[in-house]
């Protein structure tokens, strides 16, 4: 059985978050998605999301080939690849730049897993929908 798993915030839902976790699904048989706590969204990036996490779960866990999102604290990445015996960890080039993401790569190759990198989608993000909207009002 090949378990995937994907971390990520997924606020504001859109085609970038959509296309990601399209690819994901296809990497193996069964996605396990991680959707960031509020309190640790606004440690890491100054602010609250404005979908709250048990919302974005629900939102990620309704998408066909993901099997449970479940939420997480930042650093518990290779707690829950042991947890849910991950045999693939998706991620974005951007990802890895933080101890705790290190820790899980190096955790994941250390024990022969796979480590699938994808590129962001150009022209979405998040942060540029909230800025849109405040350039709206």
């Amino acid at each position: 059985m090949q378990k995937v798993m994907t971390f990520g915030v997924f606020d504001l839902f859109h085609t970038g978050h959509l296309n990601f976790l399209t690819l994901a699904v296809l990497c193996g048989k069964y996605l396990i998605v991680g959707v960031m706590e509020d309190e640790d969204v606004l440690k890491r990036k100054g602010h609250k999301p404005i979908i709250p996490c048990t919302d974005r779960e629900l939102i990620v866990g309704s998408m066909k080939g993901v099997l449970k999102a479940v939420p997480y604290k930042t650093g518990d990445y290779k707690k829950l690849l042991l947890q849910y015996d991950i045999d693939t960890l998706v991620v974005n080039r951007e990802w890895g730049s933080q101890p705790s993401h290190i820790e899980a790569l190096k955790w994941m190759r250390d024990n022969g897993r796979n480590v699938v990198v994808l590129d962001r989608a150009e022209g979405v993000s998040t942060s540029d929908i909230k800025i849109k909207i405040k350039e709206e009002k």
